[in-house]
């Protein structure tokens, strides 16, 4: 009897001892995905893709879920200036029922870069990617494209920042964002869907000014989002009700959230240099198109803007399809 009992402690001890490693094994898988800025490996979607857009894709991505799943991005409920716009909107936490809120502080924004009024389901562009200096009390630099409603309420976002505090360091990430009825949602969540297994909203990004291709496209009822010619994850429709379904203005630009009553910002934009500096290692946005209706690019015509040509400015850059941008603002 004596030796069934210590068989039946030891059988106990064995079983506590595998649940106790798969749980830690577990825990630390989450903990790695949470680094990278990944909630939990989902499904992929059903709903297919856009049709490719073909370009050299230059690695190929990271895998932080097993075969079959995708990484689903962490949200993140930070506050984000409205594109065009030099104060910040109210922000929601999910889904158009939730209750907005305002921002603690609004910060003071700086924009460079370019606009074109045009009707489009979507934009492509090849934008260099940089790691800005962001003073400590500033929020944000980053470098988008927007696609826009003709009364500019509803948004779609794509494109990298830099942002400690929606990212955790001082690295550029890879982020989507959306605006729905002029009120904003969340980074990188708030009814995304991910598709790819290898890029995804929240990713570190390179640093070394090479340009990568970023998309926007609406295609069969959502929001298709694209990085590196592939299509990643898309915004359903739904989330505007199926109204949104095409610009009217389309953005493409470099943006510095400065700290609130800053009146000289020091922090900044692109890489430095000013878009009007005619260095020839200025941040750029080239190959700057939009989608027809069947699907094709067609060059854009981009107009400049500036919020102060005396910090931060866009001018003619190394291609005719594009533009330089950036700046240091006050800084030396």
């Amino acid at each position: 009897m004596l030796l069934f009992y210590s068989l039946s402690l030891m059988l106990l001890f064995c079983i506590s001892a595998a649940m106790t490693g798969e749980n830690n094994a577990a825990m630390n898988d989450a903990e790695i995905l949470a680094e990278l800025g990944v909630k939990a490996c989902v499904p992929r979607p059903t709903i297919e893709p856009p049709p490719p857009v073909t370009v050299e894709r230059p690695d190929p991505g990271q895998h932080p879920c097993p075969e079959g799943v995708v990484p689903q991005p962490i949200e993140r409920r930070v506050p984000k200036g409205r594109p065009g716009h030099e104060a910040s909107f109210a922000q929601k936490s999910s889904g158009l029922g939730a209750v907005a809120f305002a921002p603690a502080a609004v910060a003071k924004y700086y924009y460079s870069g370019a606009y074109q009024f045009v009707i489009s389901p979507g934009t492509s562009a090849f934008i260099t990617q940089h790691l800005p200096w962001l003073l400590p009390s500033d929020y944000h630099s980053l470098a988008e494209m927007a696609v826009q409603s003709a009364d500019t309420r509803q948004i779609v976002e794509v494109g990298w920042t830099v942002d400690r505090e929606v990212n955790g360091d001082d690295n550029p990430h890879l982020f989507v964002y959306h605006w729905v009825d002029g009120a904003g949602t969340c980074y990188n969540g708030c009814g995304w869907v991910q598709a790819s297994p290898t890029r995804f909203p929240g990713m570190r990004l390179a640093y070394d000014g090479t340009a990568f291709q970023y998309m926007i496209q609406y295609r069969e009822g959502n929001w298709w989002i694209g990085y590196l010619g592939e299509w990643i994850g898309y915004f359903p429709g739904s989330l505007w009700n199926g109204i949104y379904t095409q610009s009217g203005l389309i953005q493409w630009f470099g943006e510095l959230a400065a700290a609130a009553g800053t009146t000289l910002p020091l922090s900044s934009i692109g890489n430095y240099y000013p878009g009007t500096s005619g260095n020839p290692n200025t941040a750029q946005m080239s190959q700057i198109s939009f989608f027809d209706s069947a699907g094709g690019l067609q060059p854009a015509t981009v107009l400049f803007r500036n919020t102060d040509n005396a910090l931060y400015s866009a001018g003619a850059g190394s291609s005719l399809d594009g533009f330089s941008y950036g700046g240091h603002g006050g800084a030396p």
